[in-house]
């Protein structure tokens, strides 16, 4: 006689629906309460995650070839531009040579620029700025759609849904979602 092998019940589940194929019954679920649903249709991402590009720091938005060579005895100075603040709130200014604007962690990074330098590699300066360090294009920043792109799949269908699908599609702004009605022992 053949030993019955034991294996958890999400397992299971999974196998079963595989087997059975696609459930027929599709039902509207809030993102709240579809923990444990399978998504019956892909989710599609609507705008780029994150929606501009951002600082990972507290800092100075710079262009990385201006501050090559920045040391301690011979730092580099540029002219302070203005700051970004946090939220998301749309700079408008486009940065040049020889300028820095002040970001926040999280703040959007101005147009031009292409590196953070961290305030701990600065004097703070409020109209002109010495960098200390020298800094790489990327640097401590996140680039618009670094996460998801506008068009990517977000959650692929058949996926059974927990509570990290859901920070996610909140996130994407979406409230509800198509999912396949839980199967019933009868």
């Amino acid at each position: 006689m053949k030993k019955l092998e034991m294996m958890p019940v999400h397992m299971a589940v999974d196998k079963s629906v595989k087997i059975i194929g696609k459930l027929k019954e599709i039902e509207m679920k809030d993102i709240g309460s579809a923990i444990g649903y399978y998504l019956s249709e892909p989710v599609e991402v609507k705008f780029d995650v994150p929606p501009y590009t951002k600082s990972t720091v507290d800092g100075y938005a710079v262009r990385a070839e201006n501050v090559l060579g920045a040391t301690r005895k011979t730092p580099v100075t540029l002219q302070v531009v203005g700051e970004s603040s946090m939220g998301g709130k749309v700079t408008t200014y486009t940065l040049n040579d020889g300028e820095a604007q002040y970001v926040p962690t999280g703040g959007m990074l101005p147009d031009g620029a292409n590196a953070m330098v961290m305030i701990e590699d600065t004097d703070l300066g409020k109209e002109d700025v010495k960098v200390y360090k020298p800094t790489t294009i990327g640097s401590n920043m996140i680039y618009k759609g670094d996460d998801l792109k506008t068009g990517d799949t977000g959650v692929k269908s058949g996926v059974c849904l927990t509570s990290r699908h859901v920070g996610l599609l909140a996130a994407l702004g979406i409230s509800s979602v198509k999912v396949y009605k839980n199967l019933r022992l009868q």
